[in-house]
């Protein structure tokens, strides 16, 4: 599971869990995108998050995805 805390809208903080698969980082746009369900027509409904609004994300990944998260100027 994946945990990304940002404000809402509202500027209530809010904590959501989803499935490692369902939460990326969009960098071209700075958002954050969770996939939150497929409606009755098999389309996804996605939740953009913009980065200025997220506290922190949580994620688990192998050691050999890490090695591909990093340039090699921070190694």
């Amino acid at each position: 599971m994946a945990r990304i805390v940002y404000d809402g809208p509202d500027g209530v903080e809010r904590l959501e869990e989803i499935a490692e698969e369902d939460l990326w980082y969009h960098a071209d746009t700075g958002y954050w995108v969770v996939k939150l369900e497929q409606d009755e027509a098999g389309m996804n409904v996605l939740r953009r998050i913009p980065d200025a609004n997220v506290y922190y994300v949580e994620q688990r990944r192998t050691d050999d995805e890490l090695a591909d998260t990093w340039a090699p100027e921070f190694e």
